[in-house]
């Protein structure tokens, strides 16, 4: 990935998310960018800086999502990048066959998958 890395995460300045449930290894957040990168590379779900500390998670941008709670300290970076192992095609089927959780155009397979993963639907 190049350019703005922002555009690939989901920021919520206040909140952590799983805490305790650290990937190993973390790194300063000193370049949000470099950490950006290393949370895409890595595959995580999220990432969380606290105390100028960046704590990776690698659950799901869903189960990160889910996983958010109130702390004035922390921030969590949820990964909204392109990632086709989070989703299974299953072509015919619908699977919210009694309501429609959100429309918008399928042209662009990779934009809807971002809005799913960034409106939290999912597993």
């Amino acid at each position: 990935y190049r350019g703005n890395m922002d555009q690939f995460f989901d920021v919520h300045h206040g909140k952590n998310t799983l805490p305790g449930k650290d990937a190993p290894g973390t790194m300063p957040a000193s370049s949000l960018e470099l950490v950006m990168q290393e949370c895409i590379r890595r595959k995580c779900g999220a990432f969380v800086v606290w105390r100028n500390q960046a704590f990776f998670k690698s659950q799901s941008v869903v189960a990160c999502r889910r996983g958010l709670r109130n702390d004035k300290e922390a921030s969590t970076y949820l990964n909204l990048s392109p990632a086709d192992s989070e989703f299974e095609e299953h072509p015919e089927m619908n699977t919210l066959t009694d309501k429609t959780a959100f429309t918008m155009p399928a042209g662009d397979i990779e934009a809807c998958k971002k809005e799913c993963v960034r409106r939290g639907d999912g597993a």
